[in-house]
């Protein structure tokens, strides 16, 4: 077995390190994105807006993400840092369980540390890791149905196995990719040293719990249309001559530039490594959970010809550190380890620092998102409704991009109709939408018009009551023109 025992004072030592950098990069990160971000990101906004309506499921995606935004934004509704925060603990989950994972596979904590600085090699994990969106939320849970998955190879629970079809049912609760994972996990138990395990109850065991802890989503897509499902499909799009080459090829490329300080960390190590080196038993677990979804992924792309998005590889590279780590089983002394940390730890608070800086050189560009007057507009239709209107507030209507913002920042957090689209907002009743209680905008920014943003026609259709529009200029941060709203007005 590649495992190595330190003396028990540098086990201590290393396991040390590893909370320091837990504690840094959590701290440290989430008060660089709260110093450097005048916004949310609009995936965030987005959906906590989906979130506060407590749905069982929403247009496009499962409902996890939007329930867990919401809990976190409801309880301090009045500051962006909370959802920095969790962001940020969500990428320490993603460490700690990658941490516990190496553990059990080496017992070495020096690797384990290694792993997880190899891990943070990945821009998934911190430089887009302060917004919360399925993508993002996967990565965690990726990683703690990895560990917890080597749990029950190794260890005889039945606990372990239920609890693991429960966290495999949030991974589909998060988003539809869930299924890869869970065929690289049945690839697994396939193998030699783990095919004893499907003459057990345990799997079994975890494929109920799996199936009650979807079922209310499942029914909820049903009664829906199965929309979530109908969106998903469509954003898989063939548009390319030799689609069924090129799409692999370009998502490989992607995510080899997301992940590139790790693979030159990874040669590092490489150049380090012994010969001979040991096998580890554990190996077709480290393998297959390593490369397995991208390899799916890949030939799935190539087969069908359908588009991958870059950032779908979010969550796919968790145990990859791993799998290095057994290839070179790195012989480092104690100065080659302090310099190696030394070296991931520039790299990371390097980047926040470079993050920050590049974000306010952004503020010319019209895609920092960060800088967008989301606060601003919510605070001046706020004084409108007020003066133009003696009823609560309770519904927004326009491009859903802007009514997210308002949803979220507004004091009231009104109901939001995204898009005048009922497929989009399943809880509107529109009979129930008044000029007393619903504010209608709309824009013709072309930042923030879409294929499926309202036209004056749907507008007239959907309120009969509107009479004219008045204007409310924001100026933005970054030099752009100010942002024209329209707002509507009737005789109420």
């Amino acid at each position: 077995m590649a495992t190595i025992n330190h003396g028990s004072s540098l086990q201590l030592y290393y396991r040390l390190l590893f909370w320091l950098f837990l504690l840094l990069h959590i701290t440290l990160w989430t008060i660089g994105s709260s110093w450097s971000r005048d916004n949310l990101p609009f995936d965030t906004v987005e959906s906590i807006a989906w979130g506060l309506q407590w749905q069982y499921g929403y247009f496009k995606h499962p409902p996890l993400a939007a329930w867990l935004n919401a809990v976190v934004f409801s309880s301090l509704p009045k500051y962006d840092w909370i959802i920095y925060l969790f962001a940020h603990c969500c990428a320490g989950v993603t460490f700690f369980s990658i941490w516990k994972l190496a553990k059990s596979l080496f017992q070495n904590t020096q690797w384990a540390l290694i792993a997880v600085l190899l891990l943070d090699g990945m821009i998934f994990n911190n430089l887009i890791s302060e917004k919360i969106n399925p993508n993002q939320l996967m990565i965690p849970i990726w990683a703690v149905i990895s560990w917890q998955f080597y749990q029950c190879l190794t260890k005889k629970s039945l606990i372990r196995w239920g609890i693991l079809g429960i966290l495999c049912g949030f991974c589909l609760l998060t988003k539809y990719q869930a299924p890869i994972q869970w065929t690289c996990m049945l690839l697994v138990m396939l193998q030699r040293p783990y095919r004893h395990h499907l003459k057990t109850l345990g799997p079994y065991l975890a494929a109920v719990t799996l199936l009650l802890s979807i079922m209310p989503h499942l029914y909820s897509l049903q009664q829906h249309g199965w929309t979530a499902l109908h969106y998903a499909s469509t954003s898989l799009q063939t548009t390319k001559p030799l689609a069924h080459l090129y799409y692999p090829l370009h998502f490989l490329i992607a995510n080899a530039g997301a992940c590139l300080p790790f693979i030159l960390l990874s040669f590092y190590l490489w150049l380090k490594r012994p010969l001979p080196h040991s096998k580890h038993p554990d190996m077709p677990f480290i393998t297959i959970m390593a490369w397995g979804p991208l390899i799916l992924t890949c030939l799935f792309s190539m087969l069908t010809g359908q588009y991958l998005y870059p950032n779908w590889g979010a969550p796919f590279f968790s145990v990859t550190p791993i799998w290095v780590i057994q290839l070179t089983q790195p012989r480092l002394t104690q100065h080659q380890s302090k310099i190696f940390i030394y070296i991931c730890v520039f790299f990371s608070f390097g980047l926040l620092t470079g993050r920050i800086i590049s974000l306010n050189i952004k503020q010319s560009t019209h895609s920092a998102d960060a800088f967008f007057p989301g606060k601003i507009m919510a605070k001046q239709v706020n004084q409108w409704w007020q003066l133009n209107r003696t009823t609560p507030l309770k519904y927004v209507a326009g491009p859903h991009y802007l009514i997210d913002q308002l949803t979220v920042y507004l004091p009231q957090h009104p109901i939001p109709y995204s898009d005048l689209n009922l497929i989009q907002s399943p809880w509107i009743k529109p009979n129930q939408l008044t000029c007393q209680n619903t504010l209608v905008i709309k824009t013709n920014a072309p930042a923030f018009t879409t294929t499926t943003s309202p036209t004056d026609l749907s507008y007239k259709q959907a309120f009969s009551w509107i009479k004219r529009w008045h204007h409310l200029p924001l100026s933005q941060r970054y030099k752009q023109q100010p942002l024209d709203i329209k707002i509507a007005d009737g005789d109420c």
